[in-house]
């Protein structure tokens, strides 16, 4: 009998077990896979909520839609999210091991809100079309192909299983239509030229400056790393040891210790607080010996 006969030395039997993807991007298709299959279920309801209009240039209480317009697709049109999710599965995973889930999140959700601003001001003050409205990942996943190709631009992708394509030329393939489509856009155009410019142009500089979002967005980490002179000082005189506070300041922290002691018993004190009534009881002790 070998080892592998054994009950006790045998792998459990995990089954079939359905988790969620482990990475982000993995996560992101997800997401919109689901969004997408809702919004169809619901006959485009959820799109026609969560859509980007134009005109909330012109209603700063939805700022919303700036977000969550890139996480739905086209109820009607399937090779919409497919070609999106496709590239962004392709692209998308080494950037992600490059620099991180919480780095690529940040510079996929920042490709989708510029990519929002660009349709809105375009549209507002180009077109002039402010009812123009617009659903898809295409700005981040034009970022992402983008910056892939900048990065491995002498990578190879097999078309279609049989057709070699260096990546660069496949970055030329997104960058050329949409520059020369932005250039002749017109009101009532069905491809967003704007907001996929958006996202080449801040793939670029994402590139061409090194970025890192996680250290120019605001948090509590970044706050910690600011400048001894860019952060608030408490307004406190140190004293050295042996040395008396100032009389005044001595009795007001008297006081507002004493009414510790009334309203929550002696035991409350700190160890600062103790010794500070002890300096004022020597003190008070040392000036009647005086007089």
């Amino acid at each position: 009998m070998g080892l592998n006969d054994r009950d006790y030395a045998r792998d459990p039997d995990s089954g079939y077990q359905l988790s969620a993807p482990q990475s982000m991007v993995g996560r992101l298709i997800l997401l919109n896979i689901a969004l997408w299959i809702l919004d169809v279920m619901f006959d485009g309801k959820l799109s026609a909520r969560f859509d980007l209009n134009a005109d909330v240039l012109y209603a700063p209480w939805k700022l919303w839609q700036l977000v969550t317009y890139g996480f739905l697709h086209s109820p009607g049109d399937i090779f919409h999210i497919l070609g999106n999710m496709l590239m962004l599965f392709v692209f998308g995973r080494e950037l992600e091991q490059m620099f991180g889930k919480a780095e690529f999140l940040r510079f996929y959700l920042a490709s989708i809100v510029l990519g929002g601003v660009a349709f809105v001001l375009f549209r507002n003050f180009v077109l002039h079309e402010p009812n123009a409205e617009v659903v898809g990942a295409s700005a981040a996943v034009m970022a992402v192909v983008v910056l892939y190709a900048l990065h491995f631009p002498h990578r190879t992708v097999m078309i279609w299983g049989v057709l070699p394509v260096p990546v660069w030329v496949i970055g030329a393939v997104y960058v050329v239509p949409n520059f020369f489509g932005i250039a002749g856009a017109r009101p009532g155009d069905p491809v967003a030229y704007d907001a996929h410019m958006a996202g080449i142009l801040f793939a670029l500089g994402y590139y061409r400056f090194h970025w890192n979002l996680g250290a120019i967005l605001p948090s509590a980490d970044n706050f910690r790393k600011l400048p001894r002179s860019l952060t608030p000082r408490p307004k406190l005189k140190l004293h050295a040891p042996g040395e008396e506070a100032p009389t005044t300041s001595m009795e007001a922290e008297v006081d507002r210790i004493l009414a510790k002691i009334h309203a929550t018993g002696y035991d409350s004190l700190s160890p600062d607080e103790r010794r500070m009534l002890e300096r004022a009881s020597a003190r008070a002790r040392a000036h009647k010996r005086s007089d």
